[in-house]
């Protein structure tokens, strides 16, 4: 099997990393690495999908690590899970014992973020990723166990047009669901048994790093879960704040406490990185130094500095980081931070956040049991796929209104010499809409 052969069968499946950030897969296989991190550390609290994964397609967890390995040159593999996963760690050891390349299983503690891909790297190797950087710069790649499940596929010539996610919170039966990309989220509800209260929000991707959603949205490669919360419940309003109000809010409330930096995961790791110190920037401007706010760009917005773990004024470093970065990238700034750094704070690991304590201070309590797993596919009527769901130039529709098309069909290519993937039918059907950036498909 050739690294090139392999790059081309990932690119045309479409497949994009399916822990939440969207990156092509195909770029990352370009690369040469010691090492690939097969990630199923499963990061927010709640969520079951990588899990159930890992316990029912253990083989196709494992055949995607070793071609991940084969096309990078990669000498060792390793499968991360956390040691609560009793039910998965079998089923994969038995995979990585039938396979003929170099692989072992790594078991980690239930902290949050394990699965940060930084952390993760200094977790199963103790290796510290340099500020600014990537795993690939210690000889590392990581892939989530569903992206690998995807690589597998991609190399039977089989695009990526479902996914397993998991559904939590105020419905009638919690699930874990096979769900073709584009279903509608009424939909996959609906396939719970329905909403058990009137007065609801739903929440996308995790209860730390997620947004909510309309009703009326649509389930993506990425969406690895739905979250079902009363409208009133302290989490849903949260995250319903407005960045305006928190800065304002920030601008005279913010004590100093330095709490934000101290929970900080890329901060512990030893990167430079200083939310408390940031957050200054909002009411004291000018006289906090470039170098400071520039530190925003480390920031992996996990949500442990701010209003949902550690700040004891609600306030939210992470978010203001994440304008920040934004800001400054579209201001063309770059980013300086770039250290190679020897060891981690001397107190990190006494300051590793339980998910049991972050599910308690969430207030998911009620919510915390098992996701059952359905093996069936879900069959939507409908669905509406977004094409520019990757990281790059969204995917320019190549299909027409009216048009039939058959499952796995291409429906979006990229443009010509841009970063991007192509996207697929997931259902048979009627094209019905069309828009910049989705195509919609109807029984």
């Amino acid at each position: 099997m050739k690294a090139s052969s392999v790059q081309e069968d990932v690119f045309q499946a479409g497949v994009i990393g399916a822990g939440g950030a969207g990156f092509p897969t195909f770029i990352k296989l370009r690369g040469s690495y010691e090492y690939v991190i097969a990630n199923g550390a499963e990061c927010e609290p709640l969520l079951q999908c990588d899990q159930q994964v890992m316990l029912h397609d253990a083989n196709r967890v494992v055949e995607g690590l070793e071609i991940a390995m084969t096309a990078t040159g990669a000498s060792k593999g390793i499968v991360a899970l956390k040691k609560k996963h009793t039910q998965a760690i079998p089923a994969i050891q038995k995979a990585v014992k039938a396979s003929q390349k170099a692989i072992d299983v790594f078991t980690l503690e239930n902290y949050y973020p394990a699965g940060d891909e930084q952390v993760l790297v200094y977790e199963v190797l103790g290796r510290i990723v340099p500020e600014g950087g990537r795993p690939a710069d210690v000889g590392c790649l990581v892939q989530n166990v569903q992206t690998c499940v995807h690589i597998a596929a991609a190399a039977s010539g089989r695009p990526v047009t479902e996914r397993l996610l998991s559904v939590h919170g105020e419905v009638k039966q919690p699930k874990t669901l096979k769900v073709p990309i584009g279903t509608p989220v009424q939909t996959v509800l609906d396939a719970c048994g329905g909403v058990k209260i009137s007065d609801f929000v739903v929440l996308s991707g995790g209860a730390m790093m997620g947004r909510l959603i309309d009703l009326d949205s649509y389930t993506g490669k990425t969406t690895s879960g739905l979250y079902v919360l009363p409208a009133g419940h302290p989490l849903a309003r949260k995250k319903a704040d407005s960045l305006e109000r928190t800065l304002k809010i920030a601008k005279f409330a913010c004590e100093q406490c330095s709490f934000c930096t101290l929970f900080c995961p890329r901060y512990l790791l030893g990167h430079e990185l200083y939310p408390h110190k940031i957050l200054q920037s909002v009411g004291w401007g000018a006289q906090v130094c470039a170098e400071t706010i520039t530190g925003a760009y480390l920031c992996c917005e996990c949500g442990l500095c701010g209003a949902l773990f550690s700040c004891p004024l609600s306030l939210s470093p992470d978010r203001y980081n994440a304008s920040l970065k934004r800001t400054m990238q579209a201001s063309k700034i770059p980013n300086p931070h770039k250290a190679k750094v020897k060891d981690v704070r001397p107190d990190r690991s006494g300051r590793r956040i339980s998910v049991t304590t972050l599910i308690s201070r969430l207030g998911l309590e009620k919510y915390d049991q098992a996701a059952v797993f359905e093996s069936y596919r879900l069959m939507p009527d409908k669905v509406c796929i977004n094409t520019a769901e990757h990281i790059g130039q969204p995917a320019v529709p190549a299909v027409k209104m009216g048009d039939n098309v058959g499952e796995e069909q291409v429906i979006a290519k990229p443009a010509s010499d841009t970063l991007g993937v192509p996207y697929h039918a997931s259902i048979s059907g009627t094209v019905t809409a069309i828009g910049k950036h989705f195509v919609q498909i109807s029984v």
